[in-house]
């Protein structure tokens, strides 16, 4: 039985208190239900803007890319500013996806992506130094650092301007989607014969054990029909990790504490999208939201 300040809940005693209605509406319970009926009204939106006249029904797609990666920045958890410790580099991109569209506009699927973070420093001044383990003081070496992040991934994409068979060949599209990373990761000297390791994770003289991170990752980008069945893809993917390891050094405040990191890296990248099957053609007055 629902009660509300020791008073069980029932029609009369809502006539009976004046206002009582508006206090209820503000509590945690109705504040839940508002914000799902809200989510529910954008998800048909979302349905009914997708089905329109003629509409492409089990259309599933594999897509291959490649390109290049980069390590933005690392942001502190508050916001309050950011860090770059070394002079990033670019490194290799390549990724492999499955989906399905589900509507003419809306495509989720999964896929596993590898990508690899590089970086300098010639005068390191790392605020890790005298706290992370191997980096004792003094530490004044150039270094690099090389992060190989390989994990699967879910993502769902809108796309803009897709409508079946009348489809324009150009059209844009956003990307939302969650994953984990595993992380290959290495600190060198970069002035020593062999490339000597300062330290690794997965690697050297200094196995670590494994290392893994969740990822976010926001995006878009744009297509291009080349026949009915093949589509070049450009895009571009920032990906947010809650780990302060992509540059393979841990940050720290003054008192030697360890900061609260988001790491933020792109991949930017060119494929092609390939359909695995030829979809059937529904006319509108087969469709389920016909107006």
């Amino acid at each position: 039985m629902k009660t509300f300040n020791g008073h069980i809940v029932t029609v009369s005693w809502l006539v009976q208190e004046p206002g009582i209605i508006g206090a209820l509406y503000n509590t945690k319970e109705f504040m839940t239900i508002r914000i799902n009926l809200i989510f529910v009204m954008i998800c048909c939106v979302f349905i009914r803007t997708g089905f329109a006249q003629k509409t492409n029904s089990n259309e599933t797609v594999l897509s291959v890319k490649t390109g290049m990666s980069f390590l933005i920045t690392e942001i502190y958890g508050d916001f309050s500013g950011a860090v770059n410790e070394f002079n990033s580099q670019p490194g290799i991109y390549t990724g492999i996806e499955l989906s399905h569209f589900f509507t003419d506009a809306l495509e989720a699927g999964g896929g596993l992506s590898s990508s690899i973070l590089r970086g300098k420093a010639s005068s390191p001044d790392f605020s890790a130094i005298g706290y992370q383990y191997y980096l004792e003081e003094p530490f004044n070496e150039a270094v690099q650092y090389k992060n190989m992040l390989l994990g699967p991934q879910l993502f769902a994409r809108y796309h803009f301007g897709r409508n079946g068979q009348d489809s324009p060949n150009l059209t844009w599209f956003v990307k939302a989607g969650a994953g984990v990373l595993f992380h290959k990761s290495e600190l060198y000297f970069s002035n020593r014969t062999e490339n000597e390791l300062v330290f690794g994770k997965g690697r050297g003289d200094s196995k670590q054990g494994k290392l893994a991170s969740g990822v976010f990752v926001v995006g878009g980008g744009f297509g291009h029909k080349i026949t009915d069945v093949i589509s070049i893809k450009l895009a571009a993917d920032f990906n947010m990790v809650g780990y302060d390891f992509l540059d393979v050094v841990h940050n720290f405040d003054d008192a030697g504490n360890r900061r609260n990191i988001i790491g933020v890296f792109t991949n930017i990248s060119a494929g092609l999208a390939i359909k695995l099957n030829k979809p059937e053609v529904l006319n509108d007055e087969h469709l389920p939201f016909k107006p």
